[in-house]
């Protein structure tokens, strides 16, 4: 078995509960099943499980690296599968770079990363980067949040493409189920920030909402425009800056201090960790960004494919985290 079966020991025993049935289940002894366990919590230098007359809980360090180990164990079996099926697994399985068309705010501020998580592993792997047209955006946002899939533009400029990534503000109320969006599947919900420079006033402030803010605002055009009846006339009205480069969003808000802007959490985490930009904490924002992912039907079948998104929906679960935490500060 390719991995390291004491993870195996330790994930079949979290779902049991229970040493006998962990081992009559994987083909050892009881002895076996504890042997393991005890290696693995000394390697690690915690405790994972209480144990009870041949019961076993997890502690809180066991159910922290249950998340861990599920991981790993999936890594485990997408090389195994890339290196024991006879396939181009320097390459991830596929021959020839591969085409990702993303929007500006995940072409931007997640591909790098996710191409690069990848790379790491599977030298044989290049990427080539395109961004989605604005005027698809525009229209595909548009049918979408409308329901109306029939509407929908075709993607030009997609069309050779891998890999097509996008995200959608979609109203918080509404909640759009996975078949308005191209087939695609349905990565995560991540929330919109709002930000500001740390010199500004609005840094420390508490608003109950967007239109308590007193200061204009800078947004990414594509994912953006056309929400005017989700945002309201009052918020529309302070919007200054539109850009389709999160960059250009973020530059203008740091230049400004009367200035606050509204992205998707992914493309001001780095900002927020650094301090060069803070968040506001607004509650209830109306909307959120409903991220995407779509494959070519070459590619669709591919190990590679099934490992970039799972290291996509692991990048964004880290939003939804942080999204938590910091409404204990709102």
């Amino acid at each position: 078995m390719f991995g390291d079966f004491r993870l195996q020991v330790f994930m079949t025993l979290s779902r049991t509960g229970n040493f006998t049935r962990a081992a009559d289940e994987l083909g050892i002894s009881q002895p076996a099943v504890s042997q393991n366990i005890a290696g693995l919590e000394k390697d690690l230098g915690v405790r994972l499980f209480e144990r009870n007359r041949g019961e076993a809980v997890l502690t809180p360090a066991g159910r922290v690296f249950m998340e861990y180990a599920g991981h790993i164990l999936y890594w485990y079996g997408s090389a195994g599968s890339m290196f024991g099926a006879g396939k181009a697994a320097d390459a991830g399985g596929v021959s020839g770079p591969v085409r990702i068309v993303a929007g500006a705010d995940l072409m931007s501020c997640v591909v790098p990363d996710l191409a690069a998580s990848v790379s790491v592993l599977f030298s044989g792997v290049s990427f080539i980067v395109d961004g989605i047209g604005g005027e698809w955006y525009m229209s595909g946002k548009n049918a979408i949040t409308a329901r109306q899939e029939d509407e929908l533009p075709d993607l030009q400029g997609t069309a050779d493409s891998d890999i097509l990534l996008y995200s959608i503000p979609v109203p918080v109320q509404e909640g759009l189920s996975e078949e308005h969006f191209l087939q695609a599947t349905h990565i995560a919900d991540v929330p919109v920030c709002v930000f500001a420079s740390p010199v500004s006033r609005h840094a420390k402030g508490r608003y109950m909402s967007l239109s308590d803010i007193p200061a204009h605002m800078a947004v990414l055009s594509e994912v953006f425009s056309g929400l005017d009846a989700i945002l309201g006339v009052d918020i529309v009205q302070k919007i200054v800056f539109r850009s389709s480069s999160p960059d250009a969003v973020k530059r203008f808000v740091a230049s400004m201090p009367d200035a606050v802007g509204l992205l998707p959490l992914y493309c001001v985490q780095k900002e927020l960790r650094d301090g060069t930009l803070v968040q506001v904490p607004v509650p209830g924002l109306p909307f959120r960004h409903s991220v995407h992912f779509a494959a070519s039907g070459r590619f669709v079948s591919s190990p590679l494919c099934g490992l970039l998104r799972q290291r996509l929906s692991e990048m964004l679960s880290s939003q939804r985290s942080s999204e938590a935490s910091n409404s204990l500060l709102a």
